[in-house]
């Protein structure tokens, strides 16, 4: 790429960044981590994941976003497991006090799941409530994942939700003011 290619793409990107429009994105990266419930609960242990999700600012104290993540669980016979990439709408309401940031959401969309001797692939449909707390930069939140249905390979296969409470942690990388 030439170089006045690349200070075309840098001057673009100035002009975009100082764009007032702009100021109103920000992004939350970080990682989760899984307890699965139900049926899927007594198919797995535990897991980990991580997030990306850019959040517009709609008003002081709503923001609506695109919640991207990979979560991975291990099956109770070591041997089987599951990835269950997500890709959800996300509404977020926020309620500021002198310190700290209190918030309570929702998002919806779909889940991917795959397994390993454990699930029979499928793309399914979900909703996920969430609760939390901004102190600074650093998200602390809990998030239920509703997921309908996933088809299960134990002695037969069975059909059931693969409903999962997830603990986040993440940061702002930009600012939401």
């Amino acid at each position: 790429m030439s170089n006045l290619k690349k200070l075309a793409i840098l001057l673009q990107l100035f002009v975009l960044s100082s764009s007032p429009s702009l100021a109103q994105l920000h992004f939350e990266t970080g990682i989760n981590f899984i307890s699965p419930t139900g049926e899927f609960g007594t198919s797995t242990e535990f897991g980990a994941g991580a997030y990306i999700e850019p959040k517009y600012l709609l008003t002081e104290h709503v923001d609506i976003g695109l919640h991207l993540g990979l979560n991975g669980v291990l099956g109770k016979n070591l041997k089987s497991g599951a990835t269950l990439p997500t890709i959800l709408a996300t509404y977020t309401y926020r309620l500021p006090t002198n310190h700290m940031i209190f918030y309570g959401g929702l998002g919806f969309g779909i889940y991917v799941l795959r397994g390993n001797r454990l699930l029979i692939e499928s793309t399914e449909f979900g909703i996920a409530p969430r609760l939390g707390i901004y102190l600074g930069r650093l998200n602390l939140g809990l998030t239920y994942n509703v997921v309908t249905e996933a088809n299960f390979i134990q002695e037969e296969i069975i059909s059931a939700n693969a409903n999962f409470l997830q603990v986040n942690v993440g940061v702002r990388i930009l600012s939401r003011e």
